[in-house]
């Protein structure tokens, strides 16, 4: 089983996610095989200039979320290759890295750890 096929237990709307700005709250928004619409909100209670900024900074974090899981599975795929072709020049840092990507991808895909 390739590193692809390992992380495939939940199916997400692909990305592209988008962002966009309703009155107190920001749309994550989605075009997906079986959605086409909001996948989630990201609101707050009062204007207030700091936790309008956060919120925002935390809806783009959610907006990248297909993006950033494909980006780890590349990497994982990469770094084991890079392992695996040059164990000479791997350390522990190697290791520790793929950790935290595998329990990303992990908790991303409810995939076990």
């Amino acid at each position: 089983m390739n590193t692809a096929d390992q992380f495939e237990v939940a199916q997400h709307t692909p990305g592209p996610w988008h962002l966009i700005k309703k009155d107190l709250a920001f749309n994550i928004m989605a075009r997906g095989q079986n959605i086409y619409g909001r996948i989630c909100t990201v609101s707050w209670a009062w204007p207030h200039k700091q936790q309008v900024v956060e919120q925002k900074n935390n809806a783009r974090l959610i907006a990248a979320a297909p993006d950033l899981l494909d980006a780890l599975i590349d990497a994982s795929n990469g770094l084991r290759w890079y392992q695996e072709s040059f164990p000479e020049a791997s350390n522990g840092c190697d290791e520790e890295a793929m950790s935290k990507i595998a329990a990303a991808i992990a908790k991303a895909t409810g995939a076990p750890t």
